[in-house]
């Protein structure tokens, strides 16, 4: 079952991270090149622990491999202890960025 399982490498992440840069299209949306650079620097810092938080959504996830944005929503009221009130994935998101009004 892990007999292909390898441990994460400052060059698996820097390869993951350059197909997920590559297929999120952030510059699509974030038009002001400092504000890309914050976005990219603050996920390469953060990079180990969202792969961890990642594959424990999905491992989560009732439609695995696939995730959904309600089973993020649903684990992070459940597992996290967010409160009921929010009720959208863009405010748990602000609660967890820190950036909440």
């Amino acid at each position: 079952m892990f007999a292909d399982w390898k441990q994460d490498t400052p060059e698996l992440l820097d390869k993951l991270f350059k197909h997920d840069w590559d297929n999120m299209q952030v510059d699509k949306f974030v038009k002001i090149p400092e504000e890309l650079q914050k976005i990219r620097t603050s996920i390469l810092m953060n990079l180990s622990m969202l792969k961890e938080l990642f594959v424990w959504l999905q491992a989560k996830s009732e439609r695995y491999p696939k995730l959904e944005v309600s089973t993020v929503k649903r684990l992070l009221i459940d597992h996290l202890g967010f409160d009921k009130k929010s009720k959208t994935l863009a405010q748990l998101s602000k609660i967890c960025l820190g950036v909440c009004d």
